[in-house]
């Protein structure tokens, strides 16, 4: 693992960017996929507590 970081850190700007991309992307797609996930729930969750609520 040291070894990685070293080759990275001394490696150029042609091997860092695209090495980036490739761990940046899935990590941001990931966390747009949870993100719209949780704001679906929580539409979801807060339509079934106004439901319950109209009949009462």
């Amino acid at each position: 693992m040291d070894q990685l970081v070293v080759g990275l850190t001394q490696a150029s700007l042609w091997v860092q960017v695209p090495v980036l991309l490739l761990v940046l992307i899935p990590l941001a797609v990931l966390g747009a996929i949870v993100l719209t996930r949780a704001v679906d729930w929580l539409g979801w969750a807060g339509h079934l507590l106004a439901s319950k609520r109209k009949k009462d």
